[in-house]
């Protein structure tokens, strides 16, 4: 098979085909690639995933930290933040 590039909206369809219980061997078939090119659509996919995760907590921590600070009075908002507590 020829080398070949997969676009991200395929490689998006390549994910939703592998959770619906496609195997890679039949998605390398309908894409006309190697299963080794599907396996690692699905490795970048996952990657990508686990990445969003992580970044989505490390914000949601962040806010969490900045609303504790404030409902402690520890930082008062106004023309950024200013420490109240020493």
């Amino acid at each position: 098979m020829p080398k070949s590039s997969l676009t991200n909206g395929q490689k998006n369809r390549i994910a939703e085909l592998s959770a619906d219980g496609f195997s890679q061997a039949k998605i390398a078939k309908l894409y006309d690639v190697s299963q080794g090119t599907i396996s690692n659509a699905l490795k970048e996919k996952r990657y990508e995933a686990e990445i969003n995760r992580r970044d989505q907590m490390i914000e949601n921590a962040a806010t969490r930290g900045v609303e504790a600070a404030i409902a402690n009075g520890e930082v008062a908002l106004g023309d950024g933040f200013k420490r109240l507590k020493g």
